[in-house]
């Protein structure tokens, strides 16, 4: 994100919220943020200006998680022409959300206007504030097929048979091939599927026989639209509830929720 630009150029204001529902989880913001933008930018505005406005929900779980979002913004725009400022009411906003606030803006206002000495880069905090995937029970292994029709086809028996709603399902599995893809690309080749109910969630991992993800940024900045690869988990994320990534010394797993 750049300075800000002079007020004869576009002012955009816009406001992500945040819900339960898969239609706002964080890498949907994201894209919808990115699309936003990407549109003002290409219909002529020079530059803009943004006040974006986060509900950070009922629960520290959920405080964590959009702290993390706003975070992830600075490396998710810090190309675009865009001034972001993002009020936080510290009279109403619980301690935790206003602490996470110096941490995710280079600078503040308050009183005065200035660097943000508690600003914590994206790749740490974010790390920090994503809990480690925990064991779920309740996943059968399923017969691995490379080919995209046949376990396309798979993954629709299981979602139908574990009564998912079609259109969350239809996304679910485009996500799976989404990360099937990459395991071949990057992972030297798929090794595991497996898929269930946890907590009358569908579950679906994938794992593969690579070296791991250590980046916890994966999947959340926007892909490079020049390039024709580098988007399947900023794809898997918008379409799945939520996506775990588990390395180990066998390779990794990308755990899907619907």
């Amino acid at each position: 994100m750049r300075a800000s630009p002079s007020a004869s150029q576009t002012i955009l204001s816009t406001a992500f919220a945040a819900s339960a529902d898969n239609s706002a989880n964080t890498g949907n913001s994201i894209a919808a943020y990115d699309n936003t933008l990407r549109q003002r930018l290409q219909g002529g505005a020079p530059a803009l200006r943004v006040v974006g406005e986060v509900n950070f929900g009922p629960t520290p779980r959920e405080w964590a998680e959009w702290t993390a979002y706003e975070s992830i913004l600075n490396c998710a725009f810090a190309d675009q022409p865009a001034w972001i400022v993002c009020p936080y009411d510290a009279r109403v906003l619980p301690e935790q959300i206003v602490q996470g606030a110096l941490k995710t803006h280079p600078h503040r206002f308050a009183d005065t206007h200035g660097e943000s000495a508690d600003y914590d880069a994206p790749e740490h905090l974010v790390r920090a504030l994503t809990p480690q995937p925990a064991p779920v029970t309740g996943l059968r292994e399923l017969m691995l097929d490379d080919d995209p029709r046949r376990f396309r086809e798979q993954l629709l028996h299981e979602t139908a048979s574990a009564g998912a709603p079609p259109a969350s399902a239809d996304g679910l599995i485009l996500a799976a091939g989404e990360v099937l893809a990459n395991a071949h690309r990057h992972g030297d080749g798929s090794s595991q599927l497996r898929a269930g109910l946890v907590d009358r969630h569908f579950v679906c991992e994938i794992s593969d026989h690579g070296c791991g993800h250590d980046d916890p940024l994966a999947g959340y900045l926007p892909p490079n639209p020049d390039k024709s690869s580098g988007a399947g988990l900023w794809v898997a994320r918008q379409l799945t509830t939520r996506l775990e990534l588990l390395s180990s010394a066998d390779g990794l797993t990308v755990r899907l929720w619907l």
